[in-house]
């Protein structure tokens, strides 16, 4: 607790009395001039501890202190969200020309191609050798009749017959309507000389 002096005329040391037991707090006084520092007294025997006082006005910031031990890893934060597209970077000079590989195993056959367009006709071969004669093919079917020929010569006349056998007589027919009278025909060729007959049996 402070002691407040008075300004006054330095008086002698007197000895150092008891401690007198600690009187109610007195109001604050104006503060005097500073007075001339007294010999330094002995020690007295300790108090009883008094009251905590209040609460002193924040001090002045500390030197820095030397950096402490690393601490030990953290645990793994979380993953943070995907952060948007960037813009596309541009085109990379073209990179030199690498060793060539090795010659790959051969692919499996492909499928077969559509057909090509026809190509023209090549020239004609030389005949070949005449092959073996074939068997003999099925009859064709008859052909269409052709025009009838022109007729042919009349032939010489044939050998005289052989008399034929006289047919029975016939019964006499119905007598016809007379018929008209035929022209006149002409007149007939001189007939031959008959034959000279036999002579008469005498009387």
């Amino acid at each position: 607790m402070c002691v407040l002096l008075l300004t006054g005329s330095p008086g002698s040391n007197g000895a150092p009395g008891p401690r007198g037991p600690s009187g109610p707090s007195g109001s604050r006084g104006i503060t005097g001039a500073t007075g001339i520092r007294g010999l330094v007294g002995d020690n007295g025997s300790p108090g009883p501890d008094g009251s905590p006082g209040p609460i002193g006005a924040p001090g002045a910031a500390g030197a820095i202190g030397n950096p402490g031990n690393a601490g030990s890893p953290g645990q793994p934060g979380p993953v943070g969200p995907q952060g948007a597209t960037g813009t596309p970077g541009g085109r990379g000079s073209p990179g030199s020309d690498g060793e060539q590989g090795q010659r790959g195993a051969p692919g499996s056959p492909g499928a077969q191609g559509a057909a090509g367009d026809r190509g023209d006709a090549g020239p004609d071969g030389p005949n070949g050798p005449s092959g073996p004669r074939g068997s003999p093919g099925a009859p064709g079917s008859q052909g269409i009749p052709g025009p009838p020929g022109s007729n042919g010569d009349t032939g010489l006349p044939g050998a005289q017959g052989q008399p034929g056998v006289p047919g029975e007589i016939g019964q006499p027919g119905q007598q016809g309507a007379d018929g008209r009278r035929g022209d006149r025909g002409p007149k007939g060729s001189a007939g031959q000389p008959g034959s000279i007959g036999s002579p008469g049996g005498r009387g």
